[in-house]
């Protein structure tokens, strides 16, 4: 998977260890299978932006303590760099 799912990844695991919760409760508090949420967190599979505003809502934060924190040139030349 690319760098942008990567640190989706990273980002989703500090926010969720951060409210101190397990995969399986988040992912089945958002209504998602029980094991997304490890699934996702190493980086075996693309979210869609609906779940990413379903998993912060359920964090307690916003959808940019999720999304990686590079800047819009940064991130368009990782997408080149993946295509």
């Amino acid at each position: 998977m690319n760098k942008i799912v990567r640190e989706f990844a990273k980002n989703l695991h500090e926010q969720r260890v951060r409210k101190k919760i397990s995969q399986e409760k988040l992912s089945l508090a958002c209504g998602f299978n029980k094991k997304l949420v490890g699934i996702l967190e190493r980086s075996e599979q693309r979210i869609t932006l609906e779940k990413v505003y379903i998993l912060a809502a359920h964090l307690d934060c916003s959808i940019y303590d999720l999304l990686p924190h590079e800047d819009p040139q940064h991130i368009e030349a990782m997408i080149k760099l993946d295509e």
